[in-house]
């Protein structure tokens, strides 16, 4: 947005304010007003070199984002006269508090002193604080047009009227009202754009261009998508508006208007609507739009992948670049075609697609209490959270608990050894500790406690941001907000459960394991003696440590003891988190993905009983800890599988990292291994896989020279990014990984 523009808005925002009070604005009407009118400010996009019209524009001064509603302290400096910085005050008193101000408020508020200093520990979790992903259910303004969907608005508008609904039922109503109009507004301003263009220009090749992304910009802004072209352009304007969020299930939707497409067969008409494909990848990329999601099953059961499927696929091949984050679903029935060229796109590196199996995360949904036929229309968003699309908020996520940490917690009475604090409920002393049982029974109250203490700072969060910050873009394409007259954050989805995710699975069972051996099995030393070693971050106790770290049973390596200590310990944490409800009306339920947070969280953890010193990083997925995983693939696999992956809702992360010499894209032989080994995991019920094909060489030549490396692309946790962008002790994490063959 130009600074013109800002400053015009700027004044606009000032001047509702005393247009509001006169008409009786409410907050939800008034919010809903501002962000049309920062719609129809925003300077519209049309270039040559693309087939699409629209980009991300910058937001005005006011922000309505996922984060919740905010006032910029102060303005640009090129918008700083006196009379503008008198405008943006006037502005910061009309629209509400920050939403992180009112956070902290009711942190303060509702919260004892001890529980905010427990809470503020480092590497321990938290809740609330993010706004969430969402997957808009595009499916019907495809099939309906923006038109349509302003007369249903305007028609429940009226119908509440009638029936005496409550004023702020009525004030949402409005709001989203005003944000609907301005959709085709927005898209009517890139038709004018485009056919200015097309008057303007020389080139008749130029000219046509224009002239058809006007024309098709024109007839999306005002009706029903017809054909791929015009169906691609909508989807990619409501994309736009929703700050390029996940596009979700989009080889099932666009399938439709591949019949538009001239050509006898679907293969044919794949390849004439390719064009404008390959243009809306072009502005995935562009954009870091973030979850694509293909395959998976109808709502009878039946394979949903179709031709669109395989022509994103080839779309990824082609481009190879870390966005947009691609996913794909596969079951039993999948067809073998899909599964062996997800394998062979996987093996074109940047760690795409990422393979997930209805097989566990179905069932896994229905035990929510989600009906079959819609959680089998679930998909990712975000990084891998799991949402069903156009039916839900589910959080995405609400907040997350360092395992590793309570096992600290448990070996100290619930004392932090790193700051001191009294973090969890004072437990047993360790002289009380005679047996693993009752260390694990330590672990659990811990767990437990931590996990309620941050389910409630999450609730609080929830409560706060419906009120502040009502998403009224979203919650036009989200079932039932509409017909409930109620915001997407304020509970008026179909399903509203919440999704906590956990860290340091392996490092807890790893540490169990040691324990178990060196103090209750060989009696070689005493809890207590093992507990002095960890506060001394292993000084003096060389040996005690390189003990552990090759002689005690790891998880990864096909250890069923080991692996039924991490299903223990992950089972307390998801079957707590299953009798907790969400302030949304929901249930709260578990995942494992740690995005870039497993360096972090291990930077404040002192040394484990798992053999770690003081700040080295935690395990970055349901696998082995960093370099621990000694037996091959096959047996990783197997210990994973063994942990409760049915109880995971948002998604069970996985990170597989083969050699580039075990996978290779011309070897027909490795991709039939590989597409093998990954069956095989999810025939056990294995949820998720995601698999680096690189070697720790490569990494550490791309540490070494990153200019010569800037296109090295790898998958990080739940998402792809390039090598050298990410800092150094997430690379290292990377290079830690067990480097497995086939």
């Amino acid at each position: 947005m130009s600074p013109a523009n800002q400053a015009e808005l700027l004044f606009s925002f000032s001047r509702a304010h005393a247009w509001a009070e006169a008409r009786g604005m409410g907050h939800d009407e008034a919010l809903g007003w501002a962000w049309a009118e920062e719609w129809r400010a925003r300077t519209p996009v049309v270039v040559r070199e693309c087939l699409l019209a629209g980009m991300p524009g910058s937001r005005s001064l006011v922000r309505m984002g996922v984060g919740g509603l905010t006032c910029d302290g102060e303005p640009p400096a090129d918008l700083s006269g006196a009379e503008l910085s008198e405008a943006h005050a006037t502005i910061a008193l009309w629209m509400p508090r920050t939403t992180g101000v009112r956070f902290a408020e009711a942190i303060r508020d509702r919260f004892t002193p001890e529980e905010r200093e427990a809470m503020d520990e480092p590497s321990f979790g938290w809740g609330g604080g993010w706004g969430g992903h969402a997957i808009l259910g595009y499916e019907e303004p495809l099939r309906d047009g923006i038109v349509a969907l302003v007369a249903r608005l305007e028609a429940a508008e009226e119908a509440a009227r009638s029936a005496g609904a409550d004023p702020t039922e009525l004030d949402w109503r409005r709001g989203t009202l005003h944000v609907a109009r301005a959709i085709g507004d927005f898209i009517g301003a890139h038709a004018d754009l485009a056919e200015a263009l097309a008057a303007e220009a020389t080139d008749p090749d130029d000219a046509r261009h224009f002239a058809e992304i006007a024309g098709t910009c024109r007839r999306v802004s005002r009706s029903r998508a017809r054909d791929m072209r015009e169906a691609v352009q909508l989807l990619w304007m409501l994309h736009v508006l929703d700050e390029t969020d996940s596009p979700g299930r989009i080889d099932q939707y666009l399938y439709p208007f591949l019949a538009a497409e001239p050509g006898e067969t679907d293969c044919q008409r794949a390849t004439s609507a390719m064009p404008v494909l390959d243009a809306l990848w072009g502005r995935f990329v562009a954009c870091r739009s973030w979850n694509v999601c293909l395959g998976g099953q109808t709502a009878d059961g039946r394979d949903a992948a179709n031709t669109l499927s395989f022509a994103f696929l080839d779309l990824q091949a082609k481009h190879r670049r870390e966005a947009p984050n691609l996913s794909v679903r596969l079951f039993a029935g999948s067809d073998p075609a899909l599964r062996r060229r997800c394998t062979e796109v996987i093996a074109l590196g940047a760690g795409m697609p990422a393979l997930y199996n209805d097989d566990t995360l179905v069932p896994a949904l229905t035990d929510l209490g989600i009906p079959l036929e819609h959680a089998r229309n679930y998909a990712m968003n975000g990084c891998m959270q799991v949402d069903i699309q156009g039916m839900s908020h589910m959080g995405l996520e609400d907040g997350e608990l360092n395992l590793a940490k309570c096992l600290e917690l448990a070996l100290h009475q619930g004392r932090s050894p790193v700051t001191g604090s009294q973090v969890g409920p004072k437990t047993a002393p360790l002289p009380e500790i005679t047996s693993l049982e009752q260390l694990k029974e330590q672990l659990r109250l811990q767990i437990e406690h931590a996990t309620r203490l941050f389910t409630r700072r999450a609730n609080i969060f929830q409560e706060v941001i419906a009120a502040s910050a009502p998403h009224l873009y979203r919650s036009l394409f989200l079932a039932d907000c509409i017909s409930r007259g109620r915001d997407m954050k304020r509970g008026g989805t179909l399903y509203n459960h919440g999704q906590f995710l956990t860290e340091g699975v392996a490092n807890t069972a790893d540490a169990l394991a040691a324990i178990r051996m060196l103090v209750f099995e060989e009696r070689s030393l005493k809890l207590a003696g093992l507990v002095e070693a960890l506060d001394r971050d292993w000084a003096g106790d060389e040996p005690l440590l390189q003990r552990i770290r090759t002689c005690a049973p790891r998880f990864g390596n096909d250890l069923p003891e080991v692996d039924a200590l991490a299903a223990e310990v992950l089972g307390w944490y998801f079957n707590c988190l299953n009798t907790l409800t969400t302030w949304r009306g929901g249930r709260y339920s578990g995942g494992l993905c740690t995005f870039t947070r497993a360096p972090g969280y291990g930077k404040h953890l002192a040394a484990g009983a798992d053999g770690r010193r003081a700040g080295e990083t935690v395990a970055d997925s349901c696998g082995a800890a960093p370099g621990r995983d000694r037996v091959g693939p096959t047996a990783l696999l197997r210990s994973a599988a063994r942990l409760p992956q049915r109880l995971a809702t948002s998604g069970f992360c996985l990170n597989l990292k083969l050699s580039p010499s075990a996978l290779q894209p011309e070897d027909a032989g490795s991709i039939d291994r590989a597409t093998g080994l990954f069956a095989g995991y999810f025939g056990l019920g294995g949820q998720q896989l995601q698999v680096n094909v690189v070697d720790a060489d490569a990494l550490r030549a791309a540490q070494a020279d990153p200019q010569a490396h800037a296109g090295l692309i790898v998958r990080v946790g739940g998402f792809s990014a390039r090598f050298v962008a990410l800092d150094r002790d997430l690379q290292d994490a990377i290079i830690a990984r067990t480097e497995h063959g086939l």
